[in-house]
């Protein structure tokens, strides 16, 4: 049986293609590691590290509800080639600065994608780690909830007032 090289397995996100061989030795991409991948699954599954990476939340507020006379990136053209992001920009005031960070946002997002995905297994074992280290899951009170006493509580006053 012939291999399948249009399958997912196969590499099929364009950034690394095991399969391959007609690049030559030194111009072939290698396939990324697991610490190649964390730092992109950190910056996209992880509340804190999405926070931290982002260009349009390191804006200052003056700046940011800054507003420029005229300028509207919906009819002059600056969304071209992220037509399927426009609700990510209904928000934004009409400041090109602010434009041009959630666009390196999205472009960042599409790119940290992209490793992950070429990563594999490890990829998916970076979003996994990345996913148990986030804020909402270190927090005590899921603790709480999980053990049964918040839990029992809520239930039992719920059910004397029904």
């Amino acid at each position: 049986m012939p291999l399948d090289k249009s399958s997912p397995i196969s590499g099929e996100t364009g950034v690394y293609n095991p399969w391959d061989l007609s690049a030559p030795v030194g111009e072939r991409v290698e396939k990324p590691g697991f610490f190649d991948a964390i730092g992109p699954a950190i910056r996209s599954e992880n509340i804190g590290g999405s926070y931290l990476a982002s260009e349009e939340m390191a804006i200052e507020k003056r700046e940011y509800y800054r507003t420029v006379d005229g300028y509207n990136p919906f009819t002059n053209g600056d969304l071209i080639g992220y037509e399927e992001y426009e609700d990510r920009f209904l928000d934004a005031p009409q400041n090109p600065t602010v434009v041009a960070a959630i666009k390196a946002d999205i472009d960042r997002e599409k790119k940290d994608r992209e490793t992950v995905v070429a990563a594999g297994w490890a990829g998916t074992f970076a979003d996994l780690t990345a996913s148990v280290l986030d804020l909402p899951t270190l927090l005590p009170g899921g603790a709480m909830v999980r053990s049964g006493a918040a839990g029992y509580s809520a239930v039992r006053t719920g059910l004397s007032v029904g």
